[in-house]
């Protein structure tokens, strides 16, 4: 990011690129005594999404819409519309992307992940369950992106998102190289393997719903506090 970055009228100083996705560049910045994030909208082309005519104000509709559901989300702090860029609150914690690389997964962050994209699905929306846009605070799962999409059976959690949470070695070839070599049956499509994982996933799922029908649909992950 070339231009100077102010929350609250103060500059603040990048200490790291976080991480690229198709929407913007996020980075670490700070103020010296607290950190935050600083995410630039580019204007980069994407083959395979749209984000419509104003991919800024998608990202801001996106807020106040998951801000309202029960999901976990950095707090948005600061807009700036001129300069396109967004600060938000920084999630101290542990990457889904990486704990999935490691193998150090749990059962219960799962479970959140099937809870989200239930309560989600009830509300039409799908999120980008990529494992890079979520981490682990407190033993609470965080949504750290803003994307939101009309939902689609397709791209939820149980039927694209868990096949990338449980693939550790893919994960980890994706975290040391940035590639999707084994991730992706197919280079040129956005499908993650399957192939190995269904079992799994037809276990974790009939867990989640053996626990939401025990507790009346709320097996509470989601509700308290972080």
């Amino acid at each position: 990011m070339n231009e100077p970055i102010y929350y609250r009228n103060q500059l603040l100083d990048i200490v790291k690129l976080l991480g690229k996705g198709k929407g913007g560049y996020s980075y670490l910045v700070t103020n010296g005594q607290e950190q935050f994030v600083a995410k630039k909208i580019h204007h980069e082309p994407c083959d395979f999404y749209d984000f419509g005519n104003d991919k800024f104000g998608a990202e801001i509709h996106a807020y106040e819409k998951l801000n309202k559901l029960p999901i976990h989300i950095p707090k948005l702090l600061e807009v700036n519309q001129e300069q396109e860029y967004l600060i938000k609150e920084y999630i101290h914690g542990e990457l889904v992307s990486d704990l999935a690389a490691c193998g150090e997964l749990s059962v219960s962050m799962i479970l959140q992940a099937f809870q989200i994209s239930e309560a989600l699905r009830k509300n039409d929306i799908n999120i980008d369950y990529f494992p890079t846009n979520f981490v682990i605070r407190s033993d609470k799962l965080v949504y750290i992106d803003y994307e939101i999409n009309d939902y689609m059976s397709e791209w939820d959690f149980t039927h694209w998102g868990i096949y990338y949470w449980l693939n550790q070695e893919g994960m980890k070839l994706y975290n040391d190289t940035g590639g999707f070599d084994l991730l992706h049956p197919d280079p040129n499509i956005s499908k993650p393997r399957t192939l190995g994982f269904e079992m799994q996933v037809a276990e974790l799922k009939a867990t989640y719903q053996r626990l939401a029908k025990q507790n009346q649909g709320d097996i509470n992950l989601l509700k308290s506090t972080i």
